[in-house]
């Protein structure tokens, strides 16, 4: 486990680093859960997801929630994990979400987070 910012150029390159030994990762984001944030730990981190490799953004159902639950949360519906995985796909086509997944652990707190690599 490599505890820091996960988008700090420092853990960027000792992930890389790591991930050179292996054929397929699963990325897990979950840290901080703004539309921006997860989109940078995106790019950071897609380059090495292969082709049937996950990435799995927890707490994506922050979108499905109403803002009353979070008021003093830098995240809300339109702002948050499920957002950025919308505008990561507009750009990575080659990653779609997984509803096998979802449907199977009936994981709710990242629903429509689990995102497969199919090309």
């Amino acid at each position: 486990m490599i505890q820091c910012s996960s988008i700090s150029s420092e853990a960027v390159a000792q992930i890389h680093s790591i991930a050179k030994a292996h054929k397929q990762i699963v990325v897990c984001l979950d840290s901080h859960l703004t539309r921006e944030y997860i989109l940078i730990e995106f790019n950071a981190h897609a380059p090495l997801r292969s082709v049937g490799s996950h990435c799995v953004v927890s707490n994506a159902i922050l979108d499905d929630l109403p803002k009353e639950l979070f008021p003093d949360c830098p995240w809300d519906p339109g702002f948050n994990p499920k957002t950025a995985i919308r505008e990561f796909q507009k750009l990575h086509p080659e990653f779609e979400i997984d509803q096998g997944i979802h449907q199977k652990n009936l994981i709710l707190a990242a629903q429509d987070g689990h995102l497969l690599r199919k090309r």
